[in-house]
């Protein structure tokens, strides 16, 4: 009984941390990878996919829509 508690929070444990270490971009997203807050020309992803970064505190990610917006009005 306590092996499984043991192997139980073993895996929720890794499942915290893959999540904290891991971002997607969708095909019409870009995301901006910045480290202590900088960016440069790299830090630019729009490859869609799995990425991996560091944990938030040192590494944080913003996602932008790249999808284009057309607004209609109406002739006065």
């Amino acid at each position: 009984m306590r092996a499984i508690i043991i192997v139980i929070g073993i895996v929720f444990a890794l499942a915290m941390l893959s999540r904290a270490m891991t971002y997607t971009v969708k095909f019409t997203e870009a995301a901006v990878l910045t480290t202590f807050g900088k960016a440069d020309a790299e830090a630019v992803k729009v490859a869609p996919g799995l990425k991996l970064k560091w944990p938030d505190p040192i590494q944080s990610v913003t996602k932008y829509d790249t999808r284009a917006r057309f607004l209609q009005t109406q002739s006065q």
